[in-house]
């Protein structure tokens, strides 16, 4: 089976028992994107697999002869309308290890700038909320996409002093938040 964004490859089990199946695709950015008063900046989209529109960090698709800086600052573009200020790489990983081949390349953004000038993709909405709601919307299990609580941890123990009102209550010191 094949589409334009994945496709499913038919493994033979080394075993002998049925085959094994991996969903391939391209590679993908995801973005956790704070602007220049600090606000995270997220967008809520229709998922119809999920049967909802979604919460997420801005994401998608590395286009060939991309890099991967090229890509986050197009798909950063693309669903929000903002420029970034700072951008770090944060390093790459699976979300499905278990059937999912595409390596997805997480980063920081830090000062993001609105630009006037954009037109939203239909169906996606810019959110921009204070850290603080943010992380308390983790804490609860209100965020759903979990890949990206990932990356936020990588973020926040990557640059715990610009990255602190995402622990509200707990100093970096292993103290749990409340």
């Amino acid at each position: 089976f094949e589409t334009k964004w994945f496709w499913v490859q038919e493994l033979d089990n080394a075993e002998g028992g049925d085959p094994y199946y991996v969903l391939n695709g391209p590679d993908a950015v995801i973005l956790f994107v704070l602007d220049e008063c600090g606000q995270v900046i997220l967008v809520r989209q229709d998922r119809p697999a999920r049967g909802h529109a979604t919460l997420e960090v801005p994401a998608g698709g590395v286009e060939p002869n991309e890099t991967l800086m090229e890509a986050a600052i197009r798909e950063l573009w693309e669903e929000t309308g903002y420029e970034p200020g700072e951008i770090h790489a944060l390093g790459s990983g699976g979300l499905r290890l278990d059937r999912d081949s595409a390596t997805m390349h997480g980063f920081v953004i830090f000062g993001a700038k609105r630009v006037r000038q954009w037109q939203p993709e239909q169906g996606v909405e810019v959110v921009v909320m204070p850290p603080a709601l943010f992380a308390e919307m983790i804490r609860r299990g209100q965020f759903e996409q979990l890949g990206a609580a990932g990356l936020i941890l990588q973020a926040v123990l990557s640059f715990p002093d610009r990255l602190r009102e995402l622990l509200p209550g707990a100093a970096l010191t292993g103290t749990p938040a409340a």
